[in-house]
């Protein structure tokens, strides 16, 4: 499977009165996904493969 993520700006999280109630941004992903492979063994470096 190959899953292509184009972010173009953060996401905002807002409540039900357009208050925004928190925020993340790729660089956010990127960490998630740092951990991510760490935790099932492949390592953290392993998230370079999908950045240019």
């Amino acid at each position: 499977m190959i899953t292509l993520f184009h972010n173009s700006g953060a996401l905002l999280y807002c409540d039900e009165n357009g208050k925004t109630i928190n925020s993340t941004d790729v660089f956010d992903r990127v960490d998630a996904a740092r951990k991510h492979f760490i935790a099932v063994g492949l390592g953290a470096d392993y998230v370079n493969n999908f950045i240019r």
